[in-house]
């Protein structure tokens, strides 16, 4: 065999290459490409689904909180003021609530006398979140000691319905009833 030294070089290479055989599998290790992008796609659907059901989630409690806030905080006034709870060394004429603004309302201690939040009578500023309004504001719920009688807006009788949204539109009311002093919330 006188070949040329090179021409048989190549032909041992070309001999000694590994074949694939069709319908066998590959030696490659890894994943293509268009696996990669699938996978990626369900991951990115899942997570934007799951991220959704948070937020709405959220929007929920926010209002749940917000609803209970209200009902807690009247009857934390309600029963302060039939204890004749002290404020600064004195009984106070009556403990309320004030409801400031469609985002915020406040705890006082009426300390004179006049059925109304003045300066000076501030208990605490407590602040929705933001993403929850209510639909009443400058209105005060009062509960005059030592004995808690319920006054709404100067009055010994009628009720007060304070309505609460979220950004979804779902709602959640508290009812103050003066008749009675009787304090409901509901969803």
């Amino acid at each position: 065999m006188g070949g040329h030294p090179k021409r048989r070089e190549k032909l041992k290479i070309i001999l000694y290459m590994p074949r694939v055989k069709t319908g066998t599998l590959s030696r490659q290790k890894g994943f293509t490409i268009v696996e990669m992008l699938i996978v990626s796609f369900a991951i990115g659907l899942i997570a934007a689904i799951l991220l959704a059901n948070m937020r709405r989630g959220n929007g929920e409690t926010n209002l749940r909180f917000a609803v209970q806030n209200l009902a807690n905080v009247s009857k934390q006034a309600q029963t302060m003021a039939a204890n004749g709870k002290t404020v600064d060394g004195s009984v106070p004429w009556g403990i309320g609530v004030h409801l400031t603004s469609n985002s915020a309302y406040t705890l006082f201690a009426d300390k004179n006398n006049d059925g109304l939040q003045n300066a000076g009578e501030v208990l605490e500023i407590i602040s929705l979140p933001s993403s929850i309004t209510m639909n009443r504001n400058n209105d005060t719920i009062l509960f005059q000691s030592p004995h808690g009688t319920t006054q709404i807006n100067g009055q010994g009788t009628g009720s007060l319905t304070v309505t609460f949204t979220n950004n979804a539109g779902q709602t959640g009311t508290v009812s103050i009833y003066a008749s009675s002093g009787l304090i409901e919330s509901s969803f």
